[in-house]
C-alpha cells in the first residue's frame, strides 16, 4: 500500500481552489492535501510542493523541508525553482510542458493591436468626451513583418495568427525546424537578421542564463525606429533600462510586454513593504523605479504577467499538474526537467 504523502499547493486563488480540490480528491484521494493562498512557505512535513510561478522556490526552502521529494511546478517556466538545490536534495521537479500555446499567443497578439491601433487610449479619451482622431492614428499590420525570437509551440502559433493578418514571419529559433517552418509558414534567419528586419519582433524564449538580456542595448540598436517589441515570455530576456532609453530616444517606436524585470514588486503591497523596509536592496529599488517609467510611457502598454489566463489554459494546468504528482507517486514520473 502507497504511504500516504503531505501535498501542499501554493499561490491557490479563490478561482483555482475548487478545481484544485476537485482533482486531488479524484487523483490524490489516499494522501493529504493542503491548500495555501500565499506563495511557498517552509512545510517541513511537505513531500510534495505545488507552486505557481508567483513563488519562489529557494535553496533555503527546500533544504528546510527533508521530506519533500517533488516540487510540482504549475507553469511551464520552472526559473523560480532553486534546480541545483533539488539536485543536490534529490529533488524531482516537473512542469507543465503544454497547456495554452495558442492562449499565450493570442494575448501577444491582443497587445500588439492594442498598441498599434492605441486601442487604451481611444477608451480613454472617448470616456473623457474627446471624439477627435488626431491622436489616435495608428498603422496596419498587413504588409508588416513579424520577427519571432524562439520559434517553439507559443511562436509557431504567433507565425499562424500572423498569416491571418497577411504578415511575413521570419523567425530565429536555437533549433531550427524545417517541418515546422514550413507548416507554420514562416523562414528561418539569423538572430541580427530577425532583429534588423521586423517591423514587430515578439520574444518566445526561456529565461536562461543565455538568454538573459538578450534584448540589450546593442541588439536594440540594430532594429528599425519604427519597430515594436511584444514581450509575453519572461522580463529577464529584455534589459529594461535599455529598453526604457530605446523608447525615450526614438530607437525604437514602442513596446508591449506582459512581463518585466522585477514583476514581483509591481503590487501596491510589494511597494509599501519596501517604503517599510528599514533597508532595501539597491536592485530592487532600480526595478521598483524602471517599472513605474514604463508605466508612464505613452508608447507602451504593460500587464501583469497575465497572458496564460484564460478559463481554458489554468484548467489544463491545474489538470496536468496534478497528473504530475499522481504520475509520481506511482514511480512513473513525467515531465521532469533538470537542472
Amino acid at each position: 500500500m502507497m504511504a500516504m504523502s503531505n501535498i501542499h499547493f501554493f499561490d491557490v486563488t479563490d478561482h483555482d481552489a475548487p478545481a484544485l480540490k476537485q482533482l486531488s480528491a479524484e487523483l490524490l484521494p489516499d494522501h493529504q492535501v493542503s491548500f495555501h493562498p500565499g506563495p511557498v512557505t517552509l512545510q517541513p512535513d511537505a513531500t510534495i510542493i505545488s507552486p505557481f510561478v508567483t513563488s519562489t522556490v529557494s535553496a533555503k526552502l527546500i533544504a528546510g523541508m527533508p521530506q519533500l521529494g517533488l516540487i510540482a511546478c504549475r507553469s511551464t517556466g520552472y526559473d523560480n525553482v532553486d534546480l541545483k538545490a533539488a539536485a543536490a536534495h534529490d529533488v524531482r521537479v516537473c512542469n507543465v510542458p503544454s497547456y495554452g500555446e495558442n492562449t499565450v499567443a493570442e494575448y501577444g497578439f491582443g497587445l500588439l493591436l492594442a498598441l498599434t491601433r492605441k486601442i487604451p487610449p481611444a477608451i480613454t479619451q472617448l470616456r473623457s468626451g474627446n471624439t477627435s482622431h488626431d491622436a489616435l492614428r495608428g498603422i496596419d499590420l498587413m504588409g508588416k513583418t513579424l520577427g519571432i525570437l524562439g520559434a517553439g509551440r507559443i511562436g509557431c502559433h504567433m507565425a499562424q495568427i500572423a498569416g491571418g493578418f497577411g504578415m511575413k514571419v521570419i523567425a530565429f529559433d536555437a533549433y531550427p525546424d524545417s517541418k515546422r517552418a514550413k507548416q507554420y509558414n514562416f523562414t528561418y534567419q539569423t538572430q541580427d537578421e530577425v532583429l534588423a528586419g521586423a517591423d514587430i519582433l515578439s520574444l518566445h524564449v526561456p529565461n536562461l542564463p543565455e538568454t538573459k538580456h538578450l534584448l540589450n542595448a546593442a541588439a536594440l540598436a540594430k532594429m528599425k525606429t519604427s519597430a515594436i517589441i511584444i514581450n509575453t515570455a519572461r522580463g529577464e530576456v529584455i534589459d529594461t533600462r535599455a529598453l526604457i532609453d530605446a523608447l525615450t530616444t526614438g530607437r525604437i517606436a514602442g513596446a508591449a510586454l506582459d512581463v518585466v524585470e522585477g514583476e514581483e514588486i509591481a503590487s501596491l503591497d510589494a511597494e509599501l513593504d519596501l517604503l517599510r523596509a528599514k533597508t532595501t536592496d539597491r536592485l530592487v529599488l532600480e526595478r521598483n523605479l524602471e517599472i513605474a517609467t514604463l508605466q508612464k510611457l505613452p508608447n507602451v502598454i504593460l500587464t501583469n504577467h497575465n497572458a496564460f489566463n484564460t478559463v481554458e489554459a489554468v484548467g489544463r494546468i491545474n489538470r496536468t499538474a496534478v497528473e504530475n504528482i499522481a504520475a509520481y507517486l506511482r514511480g512513473q514520473p513525467v515531465n521532469e526537467v533538470k537542472a
